[in-house]
């Protein structure tokens, strides 16, 4: 069977070989097993044809959504006695569909059509935002590996841009300076710190992604968490009182929201006498016109860096910043309609 093209095959390479520069090895073994992927599996892979689409319209989260189907046929074939691909191969494929899903996600943020992180709308009522969340039905089952969940978690966190006051937080532009000046092991390090920073909610116990060997979503919307104890829990979520504490059921993987406990508008605006490195970013900004949201700061952002109007020279004083920030960032996994509701009320 002749292996078939991929949505952006060409432009993946390219980013692969670029990346690859800094970290070694060759690019071709990814875009083989991915070819081989989209070859064996084309019949389940429907949604693929999604993504130019998903791109256009800047919705990170829903190409996030396809990716979390892609994963689920790899793990479940790893333990399918007939799978059509070696399991051997199948690990390989698993860890060429998380190199295109940051590279799907670099290049919708690249083309400056970058949406909000957050893709949920609601209707906010003071009676509705505590009421019990119900099971579900028909859901599409999806099974994520832990590795698969740190992808996503890390392309959701340098997603989440942030312009608000005197200081603005465009977290996606600081990665990009950092990569491009050779710092990517100090960013890479930070953002992994946040990632082990967050809070699952169970019955019996608060876990962190250390604790979590892969995560499940069953037909009726319930998230069950294998955990390296050998036991399986439900994942719960605080409703928006940030208090009650109550089983959560979704219908995609999307829809569990990292929550910042504290707001990061807050967290910004307790420490801005501080952030010196975000401060001079926040001015260079401030120069073009008004910003609101974050494709605002995708598209003005580039331009900066492309004009190395924000350049390396400014990298110590953002370590700084990124320390500040980290110390009082605090996260926990939500249920994203309560999420909304709680950020709506504050």
């Amino acid at each position: 069977m002749k292996a078939r093209d991929f949505f952006l095959r060409t432009d993946f390479k390219k980013w692969l070989d670029a990346e690859n520069k800094l970290k070694g090895g060759g690019s071709s073994s990814y875009v083989s097993n991915l070819a081989s992927f989209f070859t064996s599996y084309s019949n389940q892979l429907l949604e693929e044809a999604q993504f130019e689409t998903l791109i256009d319209e800047g919705n990170l989260l829903e190409i996030q959504d396809v990716i979390d189907s892609m994963y689920t046929i790899v793990n479940l074939e790893k333990h399918n006695l007939n799978s059509i691909l070696p399991k051997a191969k199948l690990g390989d494929i698993g860890s060429a569909l998380r190199k295109y899903e940051f590279f799907l996600i670099e290049y919708a943020n690249e083309i400056g059509k970058a949406g909000d992180e957050i893709a949920i709308e609601s209707e906010i009522t003071e009676v509705k935002y505590l009421e019990s969340i119900l099971p579900l039905s028909k859901v599409k089952k999806i099974h994520l590996e832990v590795d698969d969940i740190k992808a996503n978690f890390t392309n959701r966190l340098i997603s989440q841009d942030r312009p608000y006051g005197n200081v603005y937080f465009p977290i996606s532009i600081i990665k990009k300076l950092f990569y491009r000046n050779a710092q990517r092991v100090y960013f890479d390090k930070w953002n992994n710190e946040q990632i082990d920073k967050i809070r699952f909610h169970t019955i019996d116990k608060i876990l962190t992604i250390n604790d979590i060997k892969s995560l499940k979503i069953d037909t009726d919307g319930s998230v069950i968490l294998d955990c390296i104890d050998g036991q399986s829990r439900s994942l719960f979520t605080k409703l928006a009182d940030n208090k009650t504490i109550t089983q959560m059921y979704v219908s995609k993987f999307s829809q569990v929201v990292i929550d910042h406990i504290v707001p990061m508008k807050e967290i910004l605006l307790k420490n801005e006498e501080k952030l010196f490195g975000l401060a001079e970013i926040t001015k260079s900004f401030k120069k073009h016109s008004p910003i609101s949201t974050r494709k605002d700061i995708v598209r003005i952002g580039n331009k900066l860096l492309t004009e190395k109007i924000i350049d390396f020279n400014i990298i110590s004083l953002l370590k700084s910043d990124l320390e500040v920030i980290g110390t009082d960032k605090e996260l926990q996994l939500m249920e994203g309609k309560q999420n909304s509701f709680k950020r709506a009320k504050m």
